[in-house]
């Protein structure tokens, strides 16, 4: 920890909760300021703008989301989490929307607060230091400026001089582009794989190499595979193993038998290897090489090389991450649909079946596998709006009068909004909102019409009827198959897209598929 400890303001109106993490983060090195409510703690948070804010949400007067309006007034950028037995679907949107840097669920793990504590704390501490080092760097640019000015008629060595500080300066700003570019291209991708193919082209282009890869030793008694890569020969493709490339960090140390086989696999040039030190994942490597005509590398060029792995080991993390997190929200998703579900009788594995006939009919449709995934995620969580629907409505055993109608009408556009945060569903989205449209134009919300209709949004809507009419409904009674499938027929053109009828009846996803396929 630092000379002067970070402080922490932790509220919440419960004693043992507040004493514990007063005392435990006291223990890790933090200055901890305590209070069991809002008020008493908004002064503390104007006067002395704490590295972090741990609040509970309910609390007596004002609530956790009040503190943090309030707190953000005095300091935007400070860091909140959230401390709630009630983890709400509230909680979780303003946690994806960045209005709160995370919330952790009571009862709680300390272990899961010092990891929390750490990272925002560093972050915070990272950034301030940061802008203290942007400022140093704006005063030492004006000083040269002002140097440069004052030189100019000097001698010719001091000339010289200068002329060479501003080619350092010019390098270190390029290589500051360098990063910039890849932070640009690399903070949309989630993907680990997908980071490393974006980074071997820009690397290439601007250190001016010839070759460039990533080296992944997911298996420790294999070879070190190529995980993505530009430059290298056809027979070098990735997700081949290099015999002997374990030479690699034997390389980083300059051991002159290693170099030299690992220069052979990269075309006999200089070559220049760095760690990618993410903090989760299996080791790997950043590899650069020139030909043998080219010159050969300066430290500068080093350096830059230990920055660029630095920053792909810290995307490669925040990749991982993402992913985890948005896996996490689709399960959030996913048990609000079941608890709709439980709710009601007439519901349950609803949702699961609709997504299994709906992958089947996604299968012998020829779909990509991207697509059927997109299909299933959108068949699982179509219903997700019922949620903001009155029981009384979903269980009403006779018709329904045209408020309950309007009510039901809702049902897509709330689900479409509970799931826009989850970058998982983006493709699934259109699933939830226009699975009760109809091929004639008139369904709802949007009246859309034929192919304007997303496909797999008319693909569960034949499966959902499916399931409607063959279990039990508080309005009528079970159909049974033949029915059903004659019902559906007569629904096409109208309500379904014709081919998707035929498709659907013919497919394993129904009794007469299954019949047809023996």
């Amino acid at each position: 920890m630092p000379d002067s400890p970070s402080l922490i303001v932790v509220v919440d109106d419960e004693p043992l909760i507040r004493d514990l993490l007063r005392r435990r983060l006291a223990k890790e090195g933090y200055e901890v300021e305590a209070f069991p409510d809002a008020e008493s703690a908004l002064p503390v948070i104007r006067a002395r703008r704490p590295d972090l804010l741990l609040t509970d949400i309910r609390m007596p007067g004002l609530d956790g989301f009040d503190l943090l309006k309030r707190a953000r007034a005095f300091d935007r950028d400070l860091p909140v989490v959230l401390l709630t037995a009630y983890a709400s679907v509230d909680a979780t949107v303003r946690a994806f929307r960045g209005e709160v840097d995370g919330f952790i669920e009571k009862p709680f793990s300390f272990d899961e607060v010092r990891r929390v504590a750490r990272r925002l704390v560093d972050a915070r501490r990272h950034e301030r230091e940061l802008r203290e080092l942007v400022a140093e760097r704006a005063v030492t640019v004006r000083e040269l400026q002002q140097n440069r000015d004052r030189l100019t008629n000097s001698v010719l060595s001091a000339r010289t001089d200068l002329e060479a500080a501003n080619a350092r300066l010019a390098r270190r700003l390029n290589d500051f582009e360098i990063l910039r570019e890849i932070a640009e291209f690399t903070t949309p991708v989630s993907e680990p794989s997908a980071l490393s193919t974006l980074i071997c082209p820009l690397v290439r282009d601007k250190m001016s190499v010839e070759t460039v890869a990533v080296l992944v030793r997911d298996d420790p008694t294999a070879p070190p595979r190529i995980e993505a890569a530009v430059g290298l020969p056809a027979s070098l493709a990735d997700g081949v193993r290099l015999d002997g490339a374990e030479a690699l960090l034997a390389a980083e140390r300059h051991d002159a038998e290693a170099s030299a086989r690992v220069r052979a696999l990269f075309g006999g040039g200089e070559l220049l290897a760095t760690a990618i030190a993410a903090a989760h994942g299996p080791p790997a490597l950043l590899v650069v090489a020139r030909r043998p005509d080219q010159p050969g590398f300066r430290s500068e060029d080093r350096e830059l090389l230990g920055l660029v792995a630095h920053d792909l080991a810290l995307n490669l993390e925040n990749s991982r991450l993402l992913r985890r997190t948005e896996d996490e929200y689709l399960e959030v998703l996913r048990s609000l649909v079941t608890a709709t579900e439980c709710r009601h009788a007439y519901l349950t594995g609803h949702s699961q079946r609709v997504g299994e006939r709906a992958a089947a009919l996604s299968l012998a449709l020829g779909l990509p596998a991207r697509e059927r995934e997109v299909v299933h995620h959108g068949a699982i969580v179509h219903d997700l709006g019922k949620i903001g629907v009155r029981d009384a409505t979903l269980d009403k055993p006779g018709a329904l009068d045209g408020e309950e109608w309007q009510e039901i009408h809702r049902h897509p556009t709330i689900g479409e909004e509970i799931a826009r945060p989850s970058r998982h569903l983006t493709l699934a989205r259109p699933v939830i909102r226009h699975h009760h449209e109809r091929w004639d134009g008139r369904g709802y919300p949007d009246g859309l019409a034929g192919d304007a209709i997303p496909l797999a949004a008319q693909i569960v809507s034949v499966c959902d009827a499916w399931d409607a009419m063959t279990c039990p409904r508080p309005y009528r009674a079970t159909l049974d198959p033949a029915e059903a499938l004659s019902r559906l027929r007569a629904a096409a053109g109208t309500q379904f897209d014709p081919f998707l009828v035929e498709a659907f009846c013919d497919s394993p996803a129904t009794p007469a598929g299954r019949e047809e396929e023996k």
